[in-house]
C-alpha cells in the first residue's frame, strides 16, 4: 500500500469517505489535517 492510499484511507476513517469523494486531497492539504490534533 502506498502512503497516498495510507492516507487517504486514515482520512476515510477519521472524517467520512464523503470528504474524500468531494475532491481529491493534495499534500498541501495532508500536511495541515496532520498538523492538527484529531477532535472527535
Amino acid at each position: 500500500m502506498s502512503r497516498v492510499e495510507l492516507a487517504t484511507r486514515t482520512l476515510s476513517y477519521f472524517h467520512g469517505p464523503e470528504l474524500i469523494n468531494v475532491e481529491p486531497v493534495d499534500s498541501a492539504t495532508l500536511k495541515q489535517i496532520a498538523k492538527r490534533p484529531l477532535v472527535g
